[in-house]
């Protein structure tokens, strides 16, 4: 979202220039004030950079001349006052007072989202995933009257209901964003039919991670393979051309707190891609040892046909870092339930 945050600051600029001018031209005694603040300003930055005065010299002449400098702006002020120009006219407001929009606020002596910049995050990741505004209230939105109460193994292959089954599912999750911190703590591996409510979940569980201050990527499984692609085409303009003008999109699948893959397995079968998801997981395996880096993966697929789509090594770090919660239940894209049709998937 940097592009967001430089057009903001572009435009404010551009504002700023334009009322300038226009003031100037209005009051041209404003202009001659504003210049003379720049001349004293100039002088007081060369006088105490050329070492010819002593500390106490110094530190009496930048006091002289920051009073100047306060006197002529009161000055300008009060012209522009007796004009009917109000005080911030030079000084619009910004988008987001609280970053001034550049999108990062100092937070521990480190620079830190803002809470725009998280918001943006957010509705990007609703979008992608269709979502919508059906998790914008994070677990909270995560309805258990959906999932039938009935107890039926024939059906959906579960001892539980799948009401049961989803407030365990919904249960362990919270208590995943809880532990987020934890290295020891799993990442999460979702599988079941279509419609049970997978996708749904991972917006519950990006929403808790934005709000806690996380950076999140959410991409489903093909996207994330053409950000693969893309990435070794770009290395391979760079290589030959010098070429680095691509953001490293890859480097966030990498190095994000929270990677969220949904829909795997949907993605065109090949060798090469079942390696890029072995080197991809491998990367946020041992980026988990030096900061909050977990996984949450979404399948259709069983967990015997994964083994079978993917090879051996795939499978087997799957297997062994991750969670798995079976979603089960009937279509509730299909049911309704007077949700709308892409509100669980």
């Amino acid at each position: 979202f940097s592009e967001v945050f430089d057009d903001r600051l572009k435009a404010r600029r551009a504002l700023v220039a334009e009322r300038r001018a226009s003031l100037h031209e209005a009051l041209p005694e404003c202009g001659r004030i504003e210049r003379l603040i720049g001349e004293v300003g100039s002088e007081a930055c060369r006088r105490l950079a050329d070492g010819t005065m002593t500390d106490e010299e110094a530190a009496s002449f930048a006091s002289g001349a920051k009073a100047r400098i306060m006197a002529l702006a009161d000055e300008g002020a009060r012209h522009m006052e007796a004009a009917g120009y109000p005080p911030d006219y030079l000084d619009p407001p910004y988008a987001c007072p609280t970053c001034r929009d550049t999108g990062y606020v100092s937070a521990s002596g480190r620079g830190v989202k803002c809470v725009c910049h998280r918001r943006m995050q957010m509705e990007e990741i609703f979008k992608d995933s269709g979502l919508g505004v059906f998790a914008e209230r994070g677990f909270e939105s995560f309805d258990l009257s959906v999932y039938s109460d009935s107890v039926s193994q024939e059906r959906y292959g579960i001892t539980a209901s799948p009401r049961a089954n989803a407030r365990l599912i919904l249960d362990g999750c919270v208590s995943f964003m809880e532990g987020f911190g934890d290295r020891a703590r799993k990442n999460l591996l979702f599988t079941g039919g279509t419609g049970t409510g997978k996708t749904f979940m991972c917006g519950c569980i990006a929403h808790a991670a934005l709000a806690a201050g996380y950076g999140v990527v959410y991409q489903t499984a093909p996207r994330m393979f053409d950000i693969i692609s893309e990435h070794k085409a770009q290395a391979y303009r760079q290589e030959t051309r010098g070429d680095d003008s691509a953001p490293n999109a890859y480097g966030e699948v990498l190095g994000c707190n929270l990677l969220i893959v949904d829909d795997l397995g949907t993605e065109a079968p090949s060798a090469a891609r079942y390696a890029e998801l072995l080197n991809i997981l491998n990367a946020r395996r041992m980026n988990g040892f030096s900061y909050p880096c977990k996984t949450v993966i979404s399948t259709n697929l069983e967990l015997r046909k994964l083994k079978e789509y993917y090879d051996e090594r795939v499978w087997s770090r799957i297997v062994g870092d991750f969670a798995l919660f079976l979603f089960a239940g009937d279509d509730l894209r299909v049911a309704g339930r007077g949700r709308s049709p892409r509100a669980v998937t």
